[in-house]
């Protein structure tokens, strides 16, 4: 499948309208985060490994915390967050 080989992946988050994409660098691991919906979204987005030991919003607040290999957040209508991964 070309899509799959390029890249591409099924959205898994558990909120409808939040979209989310993980960054991973030498410095670490972040997910960012966006709410493009008009209503509160709290939900959930499977982690890229068990490794994780704390999630920190570094970029608006999203009370991100990490249970059973997932991590939940809240967001606002329209906003986004960026939530550091720490192992």
């Amino acid at each position: 499948n070309i899509c799959k080989e390029a890249g591409v992946t099924q959205n898994r988050c558990t909120a409808p309208g939040v979209k989310y994409s993980f960054l991973t660098a030498k410095a670490g691991t972040a997910v960012i985060l966006i709410n493009s919906g008009k209503e509160t979204a709290n939900g959930s987005v499977p982690l890229l490994s068990n490794d994780f030991t704390k999630a920190s919003s570094i970029y608006n607040e999203a009370g991100a915390s990490l249970q059973n290999g997932n991590l939940h957040f809240h967001l606002e209508p329209n906003q986004c967050a960026v939530v550091r991964l720490e192992k």
